[in-house]
Order: structure tokens, then sequence, then C-alpha cells
């Protein structure tokens, strides 16, 4: 879709040229500070995104922390490149349909601008594209969906049932587990999809953008901090998810744009799309310095651990810092003297 993009305009030089925009902002964004800290606080928030506890599993996979390494490089030279795919198909369809925001706004009320993709598609790719586009999609959020929740479902058993709600349950126990875990946690995404929809208002970019920044970052600050911080007590990360989830609801209804521009003085108040790049903003700076200071304050109430618990977070912080090739000699060590015992007996 890329490539027929710019065939269709003419190439890049035609694109810049043509371009509806007054500026490089785009339309509705009055104040370019605004612009560029939302850019500035943007890529912190990717930062923890991608780079915290939870996620590290994808580099688990790799022959050899050197091979995990350009993993994360290849990774890093792909997004830088992914935007520029990813947005050639609408700013091309902004050029040349500029009324494709409005194509299907009976359908889609005021989200219809979520449908550019659409729109390209049905009007520049040939017949039958259509299907294959949602061919893709539904592959696409099927193959992170079915992981994501696995994983969840992993973490809550083996870090939350298994440990304190039944510390004998077996095996079998556990997956069974496991599979209800997923069906409601599936079932809870459904529902938060369809409230999502229910919102004719909100686009789909900034119900992302809000979710990842008032639902998500709690949970990432002590994912995030925990990497580096760890004289914490094992309440820290907890207790800090409900102090994001309180600085997440002030920023959603008490310090909202209106209140902001009332404060600076502002007639007329913030565009939509400024007021909706405040608030993401404003959610990123209030858990990077409220929640991630609330994390770093835990560390006050730290006491040495004792007996078993120190044993399993000497082990963890030494796996942590352990090279990835030398854990799977490790394991592969491990493994050989399990088989010679097996032969042997």
């Amino acid at each position: 879709m890329c490539r027929g993009s710019l065939i269709k305009i003419g190439g890049p030089s035609n694109l810049i040229e043509q371009f509806p925009a007054d500026s490089i902002m785009g339309p509705n964004m009055n104040y370019p500070l605004l612009f560029v800290a939302w850019f500035i606080f943007m890529f912190v928030k990717q930062l923890q995104n991608i780079n915290n506890m939870q996620d590290s599993y994808r580099f688990l996979t790799a022959k050899d922390s050197t091979n995990a390494r350009k993993a994360a490089l290849l990774a890093f030279v792909l997004m830088l490149i992914g935007p520029a795919i990813w947005f050639m198909p609408p700013w091309v369809t902004a050029v040349l349909y500029p009324d494709a925001a409005l194509a299907h706004a009976d359908a889609l009320g005021g989200k219809a601008a979520d449908a550019v993709y659409l729109v390209f598609v049905e009007r520049v790719m040939p017949v039958g594209m259509v299907g294959l586009l949602m061919s893709a999609v539904f592959a696409a959020t099927m193959s992170s969906m079915d992981s994501g929740l696995n994983r969840n479902a992993g973490v809550f058993v083996r870090n939350f049932y298994s440990p304190i709600i039944n510390k004998n349950a077996s095996e079998k126990k556990l997956m069974r587990v496991s599979q209800g875990v997923t069906m409601v946690f599936g079932a809870l995404i459904i529902a938060v999809a369809l409230f999502i929809n229910s919102l004719r208002g909100l686009s789909l970019f900034d119900a992302m953008m809000y979710v990842s920044t008032l639902l998500q970052m709690p949970i990432l600050v002590p994912l995030f901090f925990g990497m580096f911080i760890k004289k914490t007590p094992d309440w820290a990360a907890w207790a800090t998810l409900a102090v994001g989830m309180v600085v997440s609801y002030m920023v959603s209804f008490v310090i909202t744009p209106d209140v902001i521009a009332n404060l600076l003085g502002i007639e007329g108040g913030f565009t939509s799309r400024e007021a909706s790049d405040l608030t993401v903003m404003n959610g990123i700076i209030g858990h990077l310095v409220f929640t991630g200071g609330f994390f770093c304050l835990t560390t006050k109430f730290y006491k040495e651990p004792q007996g078993e618990r120190k044993t399993e977070l000497n082990e963890f912080w030494t796996d942590v810092a352990t090279l990835l090739s030398r854990k799977k000699d490790k394991m592969r060590s491990t493994a050989s003297s399990a088989a010679c015992l097996v032969s042997s007996s």
C-alpha cells in the first residue's frame, strides 16, 4: 500500500508540495511548544513501553545476548521507518481525496476519519483488496491478542494465584485456572472494545493514546523503574499501581484541558486536538513525577528480606544480570544431566 500510494501521487516530492496542511504541525494546532512537548513525552512513554520487565521475554528467544542486541537494534530501525510506511496511504489520501474524512460519516459519525485506510483501498487499490485488508487486520489482531492473553494469564497464575491463593495447586489445576483466566481476560477486552466503540466522539487514535497513557502507564512504571531500583518492599508495585490509577483519574476528570486553559488565561480554550494531546501529555508527566516518585519513595520502607524470600530475590537478580548465552548453556547442562539420570535409571 505504501508503494502504491507513492506511485499514485507521483513520488514523495509531489506529496510534500501538495500536502494540504499549512505547517508540519497539521491543522487545529496553535501552539508549537505543545506539539514539540507532546512528541518528547511520547518518546519517553514508548521508551518505557518497550523496555520493561514485562516485555523483556521477547529477547529470551534469541540465540545469545549478541543476537538479542541485534534483534533490539533491528526493532529500533524498523520503528524509525515504520511510521512512514503506515502513514503514507493516509497522507496521500489527504491530498487526492479531501472528502475522505466524510466518506463514511453516516456509518461512523465522528469517527469517520478512522476509515481513511478503507477509503484509500476502495478508490486506489484493485477490486477485492478490501477483503484482503480486513483479513490482514484480523490476522494482525489475533496474532497479538493470543500471545498477550497467554502471557497475562501466565503472569496471573504464576505470580498471584499459585503463590497467594492456592500454593499447593497441581500443574493440571494451574492449567485449568489459566484457561479460565484467559477467557475472562478475553471477555473483558471485548467489553472494553465495545465500550470504546460506543464513544462516537472519540477517534480510534485518541482512544489508543488514552488507554496506553492513563491505563497502561500505571502498570509500566514499576515494571520500568524496578529494573534500576531494586531495594523496594514487596508491596511497592501494587501500591504504585493504586497511586497511578489515582493520578489517571486526576488527569482525566480534575486537571482537564479546560482547567489548564482557564489557569493560563487562554480565551476560547484549546482545540479538540490540542485538548487531546494535552491530556495525554499530562498523563505521562503525572505518572513520571507522581507515580514514579511514589515508587522511588517506597525505598524508605525497604527491609532486607530473610530466608526463602531472600534466596528468591538473589536468584532473580542473578538471572537478570546473567548473559543470555550463559543462561542457555546452563539450561543445556541441566537438560543433559537430567537426560543422563533418566537413561541410567
